[in-house]
């Protein structure tokens, strides 16, 4: 069975042919909303898909408990992928949107 947590090929979302016009509005958001949320990826069109931090946290560390130097901030590679995933996510729905 496939991974419920992984991210689904932006491709398989359903085209949605009718444009927006100002009389179709209703039809068209619920045809757009409900292909976005089939692919979940409606958090990041409401801005409810909040990146991870950037940076990793030492709080908890025994070197950061014991008062020694502050170290530089190492970079949080869950952040990395998410800005990743993010920016390809945009490309691909600027592409589709200017066919």
């Amino acid at each position: 069975m496939a991974d419920s947590s992984a991210p689904l090929a932006f491709g398989l979302l359903p085209p949605v042919s009718e444009k927006l016009t100002r009389g179709n509005y209703n039809m068209w958001h619920a045809t757009v909303t409900s292909a976005l949320k089939g692919a979940r990826l409606f958090g990041y069109v409401q801005s409810t898909a909040a990146p991870p931090s950037p940076f990793l946290s030492d709080a908890g560390s025994a070197s950061s408990a014991a008062g020694a130097a502050k170290e530089e901030p190492r970079p949080n590679p869950a952040y990395e992928k998410w800005v990743s995933e993010d920016q390809w996510r945009i490309q691909k729905w600027t592409k589709r949107g200017a066919k």
